[in-house]
């Protein structure tokens, strides 16, 4: 509150010398219910503007553990294509051509090294030469 504020009160005395009396004690009484007032109320502002800030806080917590969510899907995703391209290949080139682990083995380090030139995914060329096998 400005310390510039007015109040208007409109009182009507009655009682001569007490009434004039009974009103200033009344005014006293009416300024420190509102310096009370505005003293809560300050502290009532702090109070939402630190409110304001936690929820600011968790919000953002909140958007980064969906985020954080996204990705994990995401990589859970990448993660399982990556196995099924795998094990179909293993599976496929164990039931058509009797190769061994070691062969099989050779075959992803070379999808991964194309993976590293950035020419295509691993798990693509896998499943590629999972075709192929059959």
């Amino acid at each position: 509150m400005s310390q510039n504020s007015t109040i208007s009160f409109s009182f009507e005395l009655k009682d001569g010398d007490n009434g004039l009396k009974t009103l200033t004690y009344n005014v006293k009484d009416l300024r420190k219910v509102l310096e009370s007032t505005v003293t809560e109320a300050e502290k009532l502002s702090e109070k939402f503007i630190n409110f304001a800030a936690i929820c600011t806080g968790i919000d953002s917590v909140n958007k980064t553990i969906g985020d954080f969510k996204s990705v994990l899907e995401d990589l859970t995703k990448a993660y399982s294509a990556q196995i099924e391209a795998e094990t179909k290949l293993a599976v496929n080139m164990r039931n058509t051509m009797g190769v061994r682990d070691e062969d099989k083995q050779s075959i992803k380090d070379l999808c991964a090294a194309q993976q590293k030139l950035g020419v295509i995914g691993d798990e693509v060329q896998l499943a590629g030469a999972q075709e192929s096998a059959t």
